[in-house]
């Protein structure tokens, strides 16, 4: 079925794509200014979580363990809170 007559669309019609932004520049632009302005909050906020982070009991075994708990629960909160689907992925693609 084609469209006959594309102006009788209904204007609040949303378009048939999955980003908002023109291109991956301007989604990383936006990303940035975003990040910046967090920025404060999160210098004022980080020392305090982190140290909570560090209560947390490691069940993991000592002999195999490479990275602090602390840490990688900082990485994964940051991972969520901007939202990256993987870290091996560059935002925007």
């Amino acid at each position: 079925m084609t469209l006959r007559n594309p102006e009788s669309i209904h204007p609040w019609t949303l378009p048939n794509r999955k980003s908002s932004y023109r291109n991956s520049e301007e989604e990383r632009a936006d990303r940035q200014t975003a990040v910046e302005a967090q920025l404060p909050v999160w210098r004022a906020l980080l020392p305090g979580l982190m140290e909570k982070f560090s209560r947390i009991a490691d069940p993991r075994r000592p002999g195999s363990i490479r990275h602090k708990l602390t840490v990688l629960l900082t990485f994964g909160l940051f991972m969520f809170i901007f939202q990256y689907a993987s870290r091996r992925r560059p935002c925007g693609n």
